[in-house]
């Protein structure tokens, strides 16, 4: 993975990138799971790379910065109970991270849930969307049964889901540099 991130890095130049990322869920989902995922993920890697330990921003969000390369993703772990304060600040987030908890009986809530964050009118409906699955269940669902659930074979905005933590990291990296190259081409 780590070569492969380095190239993709060097090939759209945007080292020395820096975006805000939004991380959020249910609580039964436990997010900050995620995080930690990351960071122990770039902690073995191969790739140059470093985090900080999640930082308290305010009551019910805290901030953790990951770098990869020159890559900086300044992650904002956004508790539910804060996140209609807190999300018309993220406006400008680089993506959205939606954890699930691999539960079945949670989907539901977290479809409704999931629906009202991405109607949310000031975050752009080209953001896009990564959904992890957060394990906590002897039966996870599959990642085709939480696609279904969640309703995002009709998503307009780009989407990936998966359980792995250092699939989640890649395409989001990917995700970035592609926008950040045509962003680039634009200008």
């Amino acid at each position: 993975m780590g070569l492969a991130v380095s190239l993709l890095l060097k090939n759209f130049g945007i080292f020395n990138a820096s975006h805000h990322i939004a991380l959020l869920g249910l609580p039964e989902a436990d997010q900050s799971k995620i995080l930690h995922f990351w960071q122990a993920q770039l902690s073995g890697g191969q790739l140059a790379s470093s985090s900080s330990q999640p930082q308290s921003v305010c009551d019910g969000c805290s901030m953790a910065q990951l770098t990869i390369g020159d890559v900086v993703l300044n992650v904002w772990d956004v508790a539910s109970s804060q996140r209609s304060t807190l999300l018309p600040r993220l406006a400008n987030a680089s993506a959205i991270v939606y954890a699930v908890n691999g539960a079945v009986d949670g989907l539901e809530q977290a479809c409704v849930d999931l629906a009202s964050i991405l109607a949310e009118p000031s975050l752009a409906p080209s953001t896009p969307l990564l959904v992890c699955l957060a394990g906590g269940s002897p039966d996870p669902p599959s990642e085709r049964d939480v696609t279904e659930a969640l309703g995002l074979a009709s998503c307009a905005r780009p989407w990936y889901i998966s359980s792995a933590p250092a699939a989640q990291l890649q395409w989001l990296v990917t995700t970035l540099a592609g926008r950040a190259a045509a962003t680039k081409k634009r200008n």
